[in-house]
């Protein structure tokens, strides 16, 4: 009984030291296939996004600047949203302005200026704007 008790421990630690082997072999290779899944996570800069590409010949801007306003649209989109909730009784049009000067517009209906609360989005906006 005991010489199959030890032919069956044998093979079972022989299993665990392969595996501890492998294991201890992907974990030596794990910064080597970081590396590797970086690069080829990064973006070829010599192939342009379509996206970029279609918005650059729409709006006749280089692809850096395409890039920048496309970045940037969903910041705007925020802001505006939030203004509209600040001026919903007063909203007449809101939209993205992609010719001339790139920016979020919102027209209201009244004499009133707007809220402060709602200037105060676009200013936050304007700032990081120029600072960009």
């Amino acid at each position: 009984m005991k010489k199959q008790f030890k032919r069956s421990v044998v093979p079972f630690l022989v299993i665990c030291l392969v595996l501890s082997a492998a294991v201890a072999a992907s974990s030596a290779n794990q910064p080597e296939l970081e590396a590797a899944e970086k690069i080829a996570a990064e973006p070829d800069p010599a192939v342009v996004d379509p996206t970029v590409e279609a918005y650059s010949l729409e709006y006749s801007v280089s692809d850096i600047e395409a890039k920048r306003r496309l970045d940037r649209i969903g910041g705007i989109q925020e802001a505006l949203a939030t203004i509209r909730g600040f001026e919903s009784e007063r909203l007449a049009g809101w939209g993205i302005d992609h010719e001339g000067r790139f920016g979020g517009w919102v027209w209201l209906v009244g004499d009133q200026p707007a809220s402060v609360a709602a200037l105060e989005v676009a200013f936050v906006g304007e700032c990081s704007h120029q600072s960009s």
